[in-house]
């Protein structure tokens, strides 16, 4: 037998071993004929390589390599390789794949291998494989291979195709086809397939209202019916018919969508129930419904801790009390408490920026469960301060839980710090004067002595009170020095003018200043995932401040006059 015969029958033979399985798809072929191929020279590994390819069929979430993708791509490469590069890099290969299409067994595989030359461009009529292709597709309804899901896939690309080639007959019959799978999902009895009737429907309703089906509409209102139970399905076949109808129905419809996760959050428990509820203000406010919103979420307002089934979990660490004291020692010193006051504000708890990213994705790295789903950080009154999406937005809030617990650690060593700086050299509250500079003015200089003497006096709320709004009025002084405004006029819509956030003002500093101190001064004041004092004191969120953290507020007030303008060169 030659070679070219050989690996044409293991192609055959791995076809029909991929079909007598219980889960069928064109990647088990691929695996079928894998086992069966001969080295790296064997044609069949041209084969495998057609079909495990990365069909999207979404065209809006193609990237370059168009709807056929790599399975794997590293910095060395990719593979399978690029459709419109394979002849280029291997010689011969459309050959391969065209032999294949023709002793193919397999209509699904048929119309994969026919697509692939499509988009190749391979031959004088390359039109010619982009209508078998469709063939292929379509006839795959009717056979007995291949994941629903897969099939009703293959269809949305044949119409895809027949619409790029304008082949009217071939899109009709494509289009028939689709409609026949939306039927026979929503009437099956047995198995559930909104996976294959939605992205159908999508489809339909996303094409001209001159080429959609006539039984459109029929179609929506009987997948609401058979997959509404699930509220995510009825999420989306709600906004299929929203899309179908006037804008004053389109109300009712949305309504009708918060309330299902409204209904659902009802049956669930724990955060699970919150999720759901938050979902469901998302939805109302997305879609204007704000009373709805509102009705919500004065209902996650008043979730107990129990209906939320929060937990404490805590860990203790032990630090051998020679290195504390040590530590704590050199802060103190033996000279003078303006010095001590110095040392102790030169010291950045959330330690250097580059140094924590750098931990924070070492950490990401070793333990990817701990970051691969989304996370919910629930603030006072239940607000929802923040929702992890992204994997950017998963590291930088990694980054944030990183430095916030390093300042949240030191300020356990500030109150020891504190207390040896008294007992060393008297009561801190009557080093004042030192807190002046230019960067604190007189004025606030004394409210900052004010603060510390509450703090010594064992009034630590009424310490952060006092320090938390100077802290603020320092940050804006050193943001006029650096050249930023620090107010704003009213605008066009009416909004009053006035001064302009701190949150905002210690963005608008990034570059202006030490990059580890700009974002101590954002987890420590202002970041509302990290421990947001000035926000939590100025509005009232706590029953009132712990020691530590008004600790940590005198030793901002440190580090912040220590800091000195730079010379202009």
């Amino acid at each position: 037998m030659d070679a070219s015969a050989e690996w044409e029958r293991e192609f055959v033979e791995g076809c029909s071993e991929a079909a007598a399985k219980d889960h069928q798809n064109i990647v088990s072929v691929a695996s079928a004929l894998r086992s069966r191929a001969d080295g790296d020279d064997d044609p069949a590994r041209a084969v495998v390589a057609a079909l495990e390819y990365h069909f999207v069929v979404d065209a809006d979430q193609r990237r370059e390599a168009g709807p056929f993708g790599p399975m794997i791509e590293t910095e060395k490469g990719s593979y399978p390789a690029p459709v419109r590069a394979v002849e280029r890099l291997a010689p011969g290969t459309l050959a391969v794949w065209e032999r294949a299409l023709e002793i193919a067994p397999v209509a699904l595989v048929r119309g994969r291998l026919a697509d692939l030359l499509w988009e190749a461009r391979f031959g004088d009529r390359p039109h010619e494989f982009a209508q078998r292709a469709i063939d292929g597709y379509l006839e795959a309804i009717d056979e007995d291979f291949g994941h629903a899901v897969e099939v009703s896939e293959a269809v949305q690309r044949a119409v895809e195709l027949a619409s790029m080639l304008n082949d009217q007959e071939r899109r009709k019959n494509a289009v028939d086809a689709a409609v026949r799978l939306v039927w026979r999902a929503i009437d099956d009895a047995e198995d559930r397939m909104p996976g294959v009737a939605l992205p159908l429907l999508e489809m339909f309703v996303s094409d001209r209202p001159d080429r959609r089906p006539a039984e459109l509409a029929d179609l929506v209102e009987r997948s609401i019916e058979r997959f509404g139970d699930d509220p995510w399905n009825l999420e989306s076949a709600l906004e299929l018919k929203a899309k179908l109808v006037s804008p004053e129905e389109r109300s009712a419809l949305r309504t009708r969508e918060a309330e299902a996760f409204r209904d659902l959050a009802h049956r669930s428990e724990g955060l699970v129930k919150y999720a759901h509820l938050q979902h469901a203000i998302e939805l109302a406010e997305g879609y204007g419904l704000d009373g709805l919103a509102d009705e919500i979420r004065h209902e996650v307002e008043h979730l107990t801790e129990d209906d939320l089934d929060l937990k404490v979990i805590s860990t203790e660490v032990s630090l051998p009390r020679e290195q504390v004291e040590e530590f704590v020692r050199w802060f103190v010193g033996d000279d003078d408490i303006e010095s001590a006051l110095a040392r102790f504000g030169s010291y950045v708890p959330t330690g250097d920026t580059d140094e924590n990213r750098a931990q924070v994705e070492r950490l990401m790295s070793d333990h990817p469960l701990q970051y691969l789903f989304n996370r919910m950080q629930i603030g006072p009154e239940n607000s929802l301060l923040h929702s992890t999406a992204s994997d950017d937005d998963k590291a930088e809030r990694a980054l944030v839980d990183y430095e916030a617990q390093g300042a949240s650690i030191f300020s356990l060593f500030a109150v020891d710090i504190l207390v040896g700086i008294r007992d060393r050299y008297g009561a801190v509250s009557g080093a004042g004067a030192w807190f002046e500079s230019e960067l604190i003015e007189t004025s606030v200089a004394s409210r900052v002595a004010r603060a510390v003497e509450l703090y010594e006096d064992g009034d630590f709320d009424s310490c952060a009170s006092v320090m938390a709004p100077r802290l603020e009025r320092v940050v804006r002084r050193l943001a006029g020095l650096v050249g930023l405004t620090v107010t704003r006029s009213p605008d066009r819509r009416g909004r009053s003018g006035g001064v302009k956030g701190l949150a905002e003002l210690l963005g608008k500093l990034t570059g202006a200043m030490p990059e580890p101190t700009r974002r101590y001064l954002k987890v420590l004041l202002v970041e509302v995932t990290g421990l947001n004092l000035r926000n939590r004191v100025g509005h009232g969120l706590d029953d009132e401040i712990a020691q530590r953290e008004a600790a940590l507020l005198i030793h901002c007030a440190c580090h912040l006059r220590i800091l000195v303008p730079a010379e202009d060169e």
